[in-house]
């Protein structure tokens, strides 16, 4: 899984919006979009995202094998 591709499934396994992340995070939606989009992020904003935002572990979100839809 690329970064984009962890912090989507996470955000969805949590029924969250990009927007809710967003907020909580503390960034524009548009930023979100972007990670999500993105094929490489740096390793700190996807645990950030997973881990606080999103209250995952990072590996059990890898476990998942979540493919995208």
């Amino acid at each position: 899984m690329k970064g984009g591709q962890v912090i989507k499934a996470a955000r969805r396994y949590r029924e969250m919006t990009q927007s809710e992340v967003a907020a909580l995070y503390g960034v524009s939606l548009r930023t979100v979009q972007r990670w999500e989009k993105s094929k490489s992020l740096h390793f700190e904003i996807v645990f950030a995202v997973v881990e606080q935002v999103c209250n995952l572990k990072l590996g059990h979100v890898l476990l998942m094998g979540y493919e995208d839809e």
